[in-house]
């Protein structure tokens, strides 16, 4: 695996540090691979897709500040991060101008319009639950409110 990626001495992630110094290309993959194993260890079966295929094609290429900021991402919480994602909740402010999130956000959005159909996604505000109400039989009609 070739990594381009080269992290100051001093670069600090919040659970993960990047330790490798510039021209320390071992310490680097060490690094790359805890992420990708991050990306890919959610806990969420969709997640883990979502995220470990993302991180295989993205995350060896980054830049140190890219790899900085997908640790941050890596750091929410499943159900926080999987709504953001897909749209089920705004992205809060701190992700906003975060480079690696957007890279995922955007890489998101175009696999569900490739995959979905707009009607079958939850709108933004509202969970999706797939299940008993798919056809809103639950919902009360203005006679039942």
């Amino acid at each position: 695996m070739l990594v381009t990626a080269r992290a100051p001495a001093s670069a600090s992630l919040r659970n993960l540090a990047i330790t490798a110094t510039p021209g320390d290309d071992q310490q680097m993959r060490a690094d790359v691979n805890r992420l990708l194993y991050r990306s890919r260890q959610r806990g969420w079966l969709e997640l883990d897709l979502l995220m470990g295929m993302w991180a295989e094609q993205n995350v060896p290429t980054m830049t140190a500040k890219q790899l900085e900021d997908y640790n941050v991402v890596l750091d929410e919480e499943n159900p926080d991060l999987f709504k953001w994602l897909t749209n089920q909740l705004p992205t809060p402010e701190h992700l906003r101008n975060n480079s690696a999130y957007q890279l995922l956000h955007a890489s998101v959005q175009q696999s569900m319009d490739k995959h979905s159909v707009v009607s079958t996604r939850a709108t933004q505000g509202k969970d999706w639950v797939k299940g008993w109400d798919d056809n809103k039989k639950g919902e009360l009609t203005a006679e039942q409110k």
